[in-house]
């Protein structure tokens, strides 16, 4: 290709360019904001509620208190201005007494999320003890074999999501304490009075999972949902004890849609942003608010914004 002709295409490339506004290398319309678009959604203390389990049938009531001790102050420690409700506290809810079952022998995640989204909880933490298994194995060679004999359990954290209802975490941690051969055999007769080693060692475990609790909840978005709605005002289960105030703003998003799971359980889609609205009222535990733009209803999810 000669010089003019180069010269000449590239003085009409120009030219569309200047005719066409350089369109094409301005960015297009802008896609309408999503919860993943908000940046600026932990002004407030979270509340998230610890619930402990013994899915063993052995009644380690005992050793759930110790574990539940150690989880409230590790956790209270890591995660600062997080409220954690345990049992026994005034506003411990009673529907993590007995979870809402779907009838076909689980969890109703759907029921559980609504409760807690009313109770304006941004988690649930459910730790459970979920196995006590005796064992044995022979160690060494030929005539230097011996028995050697374990009880194994397994733990199991989960957090629990009430806006999407969906579980951010569902780990195990595998505990192995070796004890001796009449410890053994008591376990293996179904006499599960467990030694102070083996209590110690579990609650250890449990110690362990907080570290990955804190990790999961440190992640999670400051979100309530819209409990009622009246005209232009509305209600948020989130008041002046997680530090709302009035005069703040909340950017409010709709649902896109609810899908099933594989097991039958159902999850929220969070959708695009719908409208804004600012704080009028406080109390300790809810917040009425005023719409500024758009539309809210119930059910809608509402996260602060600058």
């Amino acid at each position: 290709m000669t010089g003019p002709v180069k010269t000449g295409l590239a003085l009409l490339v120009a030219g569309l360019l200047v005719l066409q506004g350089c369109s094409w290398l301005r960015p297009g319309p802008q896609v309408a904001e999503t919860l993943l678009d908000v940046k600026d959604c932990d002004r407030y203390a979270k509340t998230a509620a610890l619930a402990l389990y013994d899915r063993t049938g052995t009644g380690q009531s005992e050793l759930l208190e110790q574990m539940r001790q150690v989880l409230t102050v590790r956790l209270q420690k890591a995660l600062g201005g997080t409220r954690l409700v345990k049992r026994g506290d005034p506003d411990y809810p009673d529907y993590l007494e007995v979870l809402p079952s779907s009838g076909k022998g689980r969890p109703d995640n759907m029921a559980l999320a609504q409760a807690a989204r009313t109770d304006g909880f941004q988690a649930l933490v459910m730790v459970s003890l979920e196995a006590l298994v005796p064992l044995s194995e022979k160690k060494g060679m030929f005539f230097w074999r011996k028995d050697r004999f374990f009880l194994q359990a397994c733990l199991r954290a989960e957090i629990f999501d009430p806006v999407t209802a969906a579980k951010p975490l569902s780990t195990d941690e595998e505990i192995r304490v070796r004890v001796g051969r009449e410890e053994f055999e008591f376990y293996r007769d179904q006499d599960w009075r467990l030694s102070e080693a083996v209590c110690r060692a579990i609650v250890k475990g449990a110690g362990d999972l907080a570290k990955k609790i804190v990790k999961a909840l440190d992640g999670l978005q400051w979100q309530v949902t819209v409990t009622a709605v009246a005209g232009d005002k509305a209600v948020l289960p989130a008041g002046g004890r997680a530090g709302v105030r009035p005069g703040h703003r909340m950017a409010v998003f709709g649902v896109y849609r609810v899908i099933n799971g594989v097991e039958g359980e159902a999850f929220v889609v969070p959708g695009y942003r719908k409208g804004t609205v600012e704080v009028e009222k406080t109390e300790p535990d809810y917040c009425e608010v005023k719409k500024i733009s758009g539309s809210v209803e119930v059910g809608d999810i509402a996260v602060p914004v600058r």
